[in-house]
């Protein structure tokens, strides 16, 4: 199996996640019941590789993403404070 689904609030620690957490873990066991032994995750945070710009736009309108270093740095902090 490829994965489940990591909801953002427990990637962000935000209200819910731990009943989040337990309803992640009562789907892995539920897998196991069905004998399912393996689990696959990517570990790519899309938080780390979209920087901070989804939707950049450059001089000739094309889409481009965009890293701002400062955006970046404020958003670290945050993260990590939480």
């Amino acid at each position: 199996m490829e994965s489940i689904p990591i909801h953002e609030d427990i990637k962000l620690k935000q209200v819910k996640y731990q009943k989040r957490i337990e309803n992640h873990k009562q789907s892995l066991k539920n897998l196991a019941a069905c004998d399912i032994k393996y689990m696959h995750y990517n570990v790519i945070i899309v938080l780390d590789w979209t920087s901070t710009h989804l939707f950049w736009k450059l001089d000739d309108k094309s889409p481009a993403l965009r890293f701002d270093r400062v955006e970046m740095t404020v958003f670290e902090k945050i993260y990590h404070e939480s």
